[in-house]
């Protein structure tokens, strides 16, 4: 129990991932490599 009560607090803020699991929404950060090519 208090291991998972911590992994939630490990995001990007300690309330993130609670946050995510009440509203449904995550953000996520993308990050593209250099020289690859976007296709559309």
């Amino acid at each position: 129990m208090i291991l998972h009560v911590y992994l939630t607090t490990t995001g990007y803020t300690p309330l993130a991932a609670i946050k995510g699991m009440i509203s449904g929404w995550e953000e996520v950060e993308v990050n593209d490599e250099e020289g690859e090519e976007k296709s559309a």
